[in-house]
Protein backbone atom coordinates (compact mmCIF):
# COMPACT_ATOMS: atom_id res chain seq x y z
CA UNK A 1 0.00 0.00 0.00
CA UNK A 2 2.82 1.90 0.69
CA UNK A 3 3.42 2.09 -3.31
CA UNK A 4 -0.15 3.25 -3.87
CA UNK A 5 0.53 6.37 -2.22
CA UNK A 6 2.72 7.23 -5.17
CA UNK A 7 0.11 7.04 -7.63
CA UNK A 8 -1.19 9.86 -8.89
CA UNK A 9 -4.89 10.50 -8.03
CA UNK A 10 -4.94 7.38 -5.87
CA UNK A 11 -5.09 9.47 -2.63
CA UNK A 12 -8.09 10.95 -3.75
CA UNK A 13 -11.33 11.35 -1.93
CA UNK A 14 -13.41 9.84 -4.59
CA UNK A 15 -10.85 6.29 -4.14
CA UNK A 16 -11.20 6.29 -0.40
CA UNK A 17 -13.71 3.27 -0.61
CA UNK A 18 -11.85 1.79 -3.41
CA UNK A 19 -8.90 1.53 -1.06
CA UNK A 20 -10.75 0.86 1.98
CA UNK A 21 -12.34 -2.18 0.34
CA UNK A 22 -8.49 -3.23 -1.28
CA UNK A 23 -7.09 -2.72 2.20
CA UNK A 24 -9.91 -4.45 4.31
CA UNK A 25 -10.03 -7.60 0.89
CA UNK A 26 -6.09 -7.80 1.88
CA UNK A 27 -5.79 -7.49 5.31
CA UNK A 28 -8.45 -10.50 5.93
CA UNK A 29 -7.62 -12.78 2.62
CA UNK A 30 -4.40 -11.84 1.07
CA UNK A 31 -2.72 -14.42 2.78
CA UNK A 32 -4.72 -17.48 2.18
CA UNK A 33 -4.04 -18.32 -1.23
CA UNK A 34 -0.99 -20.13 -0.89
CA UNK A 35 -1.84 -22.42 1.90
CA UNK A 36 -5.26 -23.20 -0.19
CA UNK A 37 -2.82 -24.04 -3.51
CA UNK A 38 -1.20 -26.00 -0.75
CA UNK A 39 -3.61 -28.17 0.47
CA UNK A 40 -5.72 -28.43 -2.90
CA UNK A 41 -4.10 -26.94 -5.49
CA UNK A 42 -5.61 -24.26 -8.11
CA UNK A 43 -9.33 -25.27 -6.24
CA UNK A 44 -7.78 -23.94 -4.06
CA UNK A 45 -6.98 -21.08 -5.52
CA UNK A 46 -10.14 -20.42 -6.68
CA UNK A 47 -11.95 -20.53 -3.49
CA UNK A 48 -9.40 -17.95 -2.19
CA UNK A 49 -10.50 -15.72 -5.24
CA UNK A 50 -14.36 -16.87 -4.17
CA UNK A 51 -13.66 -15.58 -1.17
CA UNK A 52 -12.59 -12.11 -2.10
CA UNK A 53 -12.56 -10.53 -4.37
CA UNK A 54 -15.41 -12.13 -6.39
CA UNK A 55 -17.19 -12.76 -3.16
CA UNK A 56 -19.35 -15.46 -4.52
CA UNK A 57 -18.96 -19.07 -6.06
CA UNK A 58 -19.30 -19.58 -9.60
CA UNK A 59 -19.89 -23.08 -9.02
CA UNK A 60 -19.30 -25.57 -6.53
CA UNK A 61 -15.67 -27.35 -5.36
CA UNK A 62 -15.57 -31.11 -3.84
CA UNK A 63 -13.21 -30.66 -0.96
CA UNK A 64 -11.70 -34.61 0.31
CA UNK A 65 -13.25 -35.01 3.90
CA UNK A 66 -15.50 -31.51 3.47
CA UNK A 67 -17.80 -32.37 0.28
CA UNK A 68 -19.18 -29.98 -1.15
CA UNK A 69 -18.58 -26.36 -0.59
CA UNK A 70 -21.03 -24.34 -2.21
CA UNK A 71 -21.02 -21.04 -0.82
CA UNK A 72 -18.62 -18.05 0.42
CA UNK A 73 -19.27 -18.35 3.75
CA UNK A 74 -18.89 -22.10 3.58
CA UNK A 75 -15.17 -21.24 1.27
CA UNK A 76 -14.13 -18.53 4.10
CA UNK A 77 -14.81 -21.17 6.55
CA UNK A 78 -12.65 -23.99 5.06
CA UNK A 79 -10.41 -21.21 3.87
CA UNK A 80 -9.54 -19.93 7.49
CA UNK A 81 -9.77 -22.70 9.98
CA UNK A 82 -8.26 -25.42 7.71
CA UNK A 83 -6.26 -23.71 4.94
CA UNK A 84 -4.80 -20.71 7.38
CA UNK A 85 -4.62 -22.95 10.23
CA UNK A 86 -7.23 -20.81 12.80
CA UNK A 87 -8.56 -24.47 13.63
CA UNK A 88 -5.98 -26.66 13.43
CA UNK A 89 -3.95 -27.81 16.69
CA UNK A 90 -1.62 -30.63 16.04
CA UNK A 91 -1.62 -32.13 19.79
CA UNK A 92 -5.36 -32.08 19.30
CA UNK A 93 -5.36 -33.67 16.23
CA UNK A 94 -3.26 -36.07 16.88
CA UNK A 95 -5.15 -37.11 19.83
CA UNK A 96 -8.64 -37.76 18.23
CA UNK A 97 -6.93 -39.29 15.56
CA UNK A 98 -5.34 -41.79 17.86
CA UNK A 99 -8.68 -42.26 19.95
CA UNK A 100 -11.55 -44.63 18.61
CA UNK A 101 -14.34 -43.81 19.46
CA UNK A 102 -13.22 -40.38 20.48
CA UNK A 103 -16.07 -37.89 22.01
CA UNK A 104 -16.58 -34.33 20.62
CA UNK A 105 -18.95 -31.80 21.67
CA UNK A 106 -19.51 -28.71 18.98
CA UNK A 107 -20.91 -26.26 20.48
CA UNK A 108 -22.02 -23.76 17.31
CA UNK A 109 -21.84 -25.98 14.53
CA UNK A 110 -23.14 -23.61 11.93
CA UNK A 111 -22.87 -25.80 8.40
CA UNK A 112 -21.25 -28.64 9.21
CA UNK A 113 -17.35 -28.01 8.40
CA UNK A 114 -16.07 -28.16 11.58
CA UNK A 115 -18.25 -31.51 12.28
CA UNK A 116 -16.72 -32.94 9.08
CA UNK A 117 -12.81 -31.90 10.62
CA UNK A 118 -13.53 -34.28 13.88
CA UNK A 119 -15.29 -36.95 11.19
CA UNK A 120 -11.98 -36.73 9.08
CA UNK A 121 -9.28 -36.85 11.79
CA UNK A 122 -11.05 -40.04 13.28
CA UNK A 123 -14.03 -41.81 10.74
CA UNK A 124 -15.39 -43.37 14.07
CA UNK A 125 -15.55 -40.34 16.40
CA UNK A 126 -18.90 -39.65 18.73
CA UNK A 127 -19.93 -36.23 17.90
CA UNK A 128 -22.96 -33.98 19.53
CA UNK A 129 -23.46 -30.88 17.51
CA UNK A 130 -25.52 -28.12 19.19
CA UNK A 131 -26.97 -24.78 17.03
CA UNK A 132 -29.74 -22.84 17.78
CA UNK A 133 -30.83 -22.51 14.32
CA UNK A 134 -32.75 -25.57 12.82
CA UNK A 135 -31.78 -24.67 9.26
CA UNK A 136 -28.19 -24.75 9.75
CA UNK A 137 -28.24 -27.62 11.78
CA UNK A 138 -30.56 -29.04 9.31
CA UNK A 139 -27.78 -28.12 6.53
CA UNK A 140 -24.81 -30.03 8.48
CA UNK A 141 -26.74 -33.08 9.14
CA UNK A 142 -27.62 -33.63 5.32
CA UNK A 143 -23.58 -32.34 4.43
CA UNK A 144 -22.47 -35.02 6.82
CA UNK A 145 -24.82 -38.07 5.63
CA UNK A 146 -22.80 -37.09 1.77
CA UNK A 147 -19.58 -36.46 2.93
CA UNK A 148 -19.56 -39.33 5.81
CA UNK A 149 -22.40 -41.38 5.56
CA UNK A 150 -22.98 -43.38 8.84
CA UNK A 151 -20.91 -41.52 11.54
CA UNK A 152 -22.02 -41.14 14.95
CA UNK A 153 -23.72 -37.95 14.32
CA UNK A 154 -26.20 -35.88 17.34
CA UNK A 155 -27.38 -32.78 16.49
CA UNK A 156 -29.38 -31.21 18.61
CA UNK A 157 -31.22 -27.76 17.82
CA UNK A 158 -31.57 -25.18 21.43
CA UNK A 159 -29.34 -22.53 23.02
CA UNK A 160 -26.30 -23.11 25.15
CA UNK A 161 -26.17 -20.91 27.90
CA UNK A 162 -25.70 -20.83 31.22
CA UNK A 163 -29.70 -21.53 32.73
CA UNK A 164 -32.53 -22.95 31.35
CA UNK A 165 -35.11 -21.60 29.25
CA UNK A 166 -36.55 -20.30 25.92
CA UNK A 167 -34.29 -17.45 24.58
CA UNK A 168 -35.30 -14.83 21.72
CA UNK A 169 -33.40 -14.76 18.65
CA UNK A 170 -32.98 -11.61 16.42
CA UNK A 171 -31.68 -12.37 12.68
CA UNK A 172 -31.97 -12.20 9.43
CA UNK A 173 -30.44 -15.63 8.01
CA UNK A 174 -30.94 -18.86 9.97
CA UNK A 175 -27.83 -20.09 8.26
CA UNK A 176 -25.51 -17.48 9.15
CA UNK A 177 -22.41 -17.87 11.05
CA UNK A 178 -22.57 -14.89 12.53
CA UNK A 179 -26.00 -15.18 14.29
CA UNK A 180 -25.73 -14.66 18.22
CA UNK A 181 -27.76 -14.81 21.49
CA UNK A 182 -27.35 -11.50 21.76
CA UNK A 183 -27.54 -9.08 19.05
CA UNK A 184 -30.35 -7.22 18.85
CA UNK A 185 -30.75 -7.02 15.51
CA UNK A 186 -32.58 -8.55 12.66
CA UNK A 187 -35.58 -9.00 10.92
CA UNK A 188 -36.88 -12.06 11.85
CA UNK A 189 -37.80 -13.19 15.51
CA UNK A 190 -38.03 -16.44 17.16
CA UNK A 191 -38.11 -18.05 20.19
CA UNK A 192 -35.93 -21.44 21.14
CA UNK A 193 -35.01 -23.65 23.98
CA UNK A 194 -32.08 -22.52 25.85
CA UNK A 195 -29.98 -24.37 28.59
CA UNK A 196 -26.73 -25.56 30.15
CA UNK A 197 -24.32 -27.78 28.84
CA UNK A 198 -24.65 -29.78 31.34
CA UNK A 199 -28.42 -30.36 30.77
CA UNK A 200 -28.11 -30.67 27.28
CA UNK A 201 -25.64 -33.55 27.51
CA UNK A 202 -27.38 -35.26 30.63
CA UNK A 203 -30.52 -35.38 28.08
CA UNK A 204 -28.49 -37.20 25.72
CA UNK A 205 -27.25 -39.62 27.88
CA UNK A 206 -23.64 -38.55 27.93
CA UNK A 207 -23.53 -37.18 30.87
CA UNK A 208 -21.00 -38.56 33.05
CA UNK A 209 -19.14 -39.79 29.83
CA UNK A 210 -15.33 -38.86 29.02
CA UNK A 211 -15.20 -35.90 26.76
CA UNK A 212 -11.95 -35.65 24.29
CA UNK A 213 -12.71 -32.20 23.23
CA UNK A 214 -15.06 -29.00 23.34
CA UNK A 215 -15.42 -26.60 20.82
CA UNK A 216 -17.35 -23.63 21.37
CA UNK A 217 -18.31 -20.90 18.54
CA UNK A 218 -21.22 -19.06 19.50
CA UNK A 219 -19.89 -15.07 18.90
CA UNK A 220 -19.51 -13.62 22.08
CA UNK A 221 -21.83 -15.78 23.83
CA UNK A 222 -18.78 -18.43 25.54
CA UNK A 223 -18.50 -17.61 29.06
CA UNK A 224 -22.08 -18.00 29.30
CA UNK A 225 -21.73 -21.58 27.67
CA UNK A 226 -18.69 -22.31 30.14
CA UNK A 227 -20.75 -21.11 33.38
CA UNK A 228 -23.10 -23.85 32.32
CA UNK A 229 -20.66 -26.40 31.91
CA UNK A 230 -19.01 -26.90 34.96
CA UNK A 231 -19.57 -31.00 35.30
CA UNK A 232 -18.65 -31.83 31.61
CA UNK A 233 -15.42 -29.43 31.75
CA UNK A 234 -14.42 -32.01 34.83
CA UNK A 235 -13.99 -34.68 32.45
CA UNK A 236 -13.30 -32.74 29.40
CA UNK A 237 -9.45 -33.07 27.90
CA UNK A 238 -9.32 -30.34 25.56
CA UNK A 239 -11.35 -27.54 24.58
CA UNK A 240 -11.08 -24.82 22.20
CA UNK A 241 -13.41 -21.34 22.07
CA UNK A 242 -13.53 -18.83 19.40
CA UNK A 243 -12.94 -15.59 21.25
CA UNK A 244 -14.74 -11.87 19.48
CA UNK A 245 -13.25 -9.97 22.37
CA UNK A 246 -10.35 -8.76 24.76
CA UNK A 247 -13.53 -8.79 27.36
CA UNK A 248 -14.89 -12.63 26.78
CA UNK A 249 -11.46 -13.88 26.50
CA UNK A 250 -10.60 -12.53 29.99
CA UNK A 251 -14.25 -14.39 31.45
CA UNK A 252 -13.39 -17.41 29.34
CA UNK A 253 -9.97 -18.10 30.58
CA UNK A 254 -10.90 -17.52 34.79
CA UNK A 255 -13.90 -19.99 34.13
CA UNK A 256 -11.57 -22.48 32.41
CA UNK A 257 -8.02 -22.00 35.11
CA UNK A 258 -10.75 -22.59 37.86
CA UNK A 259 -11.74 -25.89 36.18
CA UNK A 260 -8.02 -26.72 35.83
CA UNK A 261 -7.64 -26.29 32.21
CA UNK A 262 -4.00 -24.70 31.01
CA UNK A 263 -3.82 -22.55 28.40
CA UNK A 264 -1.78 -24.07 25.36
CA UNK A 265 -2.18 -22.46 22.00
CA UNK A 266 -3.96 -19.36 20.15
CA UNK A 267 -4.66 -19.55 16.72
CA UNK A 268 -6.23 -16.65 15.25
CA UNK A 269 -9.39 -15.87 17.47
CA UNK A 270 -9.29 -19.51 18.64
CA UNK A 271 -7.51 -20.29 22.38
CA UNK A 272 -7.48 -23.82 23.23
CA UNK A 273 -6.86 -25.45 26.11
CA UNK A 274 -5.84 -28.75 28.08
CA UNK A 275 -7.07 -30.32 31.29
CA UNK A 276 -3.84 -29.63 33.82
CA UNK A 277 -2.48 -31.67 36.52
CA UNK A 278 -3.28 -28.85 38.52
CA UNK A 279 -4.73 -30.03 42.10
CA UNK A 280 -8.34 -28.25 42.65
CA UNK A 281 -7.10 -26.38 45.39
CA UNK A 282 -4.15 -24.66 42.88
CA UNK A 283 -6.82 -23.92 40.79
CA UNK A 284 -8.57 -22.04 43.56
Amino acid sequence: MAENSKIPGFQSARLKPFRDWLRAGLLAHGGLALPAYRRLGWKGVYLALCGWPLRSLVWPVHVPGYGEVRSRAQAINFLGNFCGGQLRNPEVEEHLACTPGCRVVDVGVNLGMTAAHWFALQPSARVVGFDMMEEALSAATAALAVSHPGVDWRPVCGVVTDAPGEVTLRYDDPRSGLNSVGTQAGRQIRRVQGNTLDAWLAAEGVDGAPIDLVKIDVEGHGAEVLIGAADSLERTTYLVFEFHSPTELERCARILFGARMDLIAVTGPNAWWRKSERSASAAD
